[in-house]
């Protein structure tokens, strides 16, 4: 095998293993991407469920007040 052949084979080698690296990368980011979205919609869902944990601990606390008072507020 002549020099030349050798400088195009390595060369055609390195094309393949750069297409090879950007795959797993696009693969890799794409799969991180949808799980960034899930963690995001779960993070408003928790959001949105300590708020109604929040209000209902309220009202809970408010019939207490009344229960223990019975003046209506």
């Amino acid at each position: 095998m002549t020099m030349k052949w050798k400088i195009i084979t390595g060369f055609a080698i390195m094309i393949l293993l750069i297409a090879t690296v950007a795959g797993i990368g696009h693969y890799s980011l794409s799969g991180s991407m949808t799980a960034f979205n899930n963690l995001q919609r779960l993070s408003g869902l928790s959001e949105h469920a300590e708020d109604m944990l929040l209000h209902q601990s309220r009202a809970i606390s408010h019939i207490r007040q009344f229960r223990l008072s019975l003046e209506p507020k």
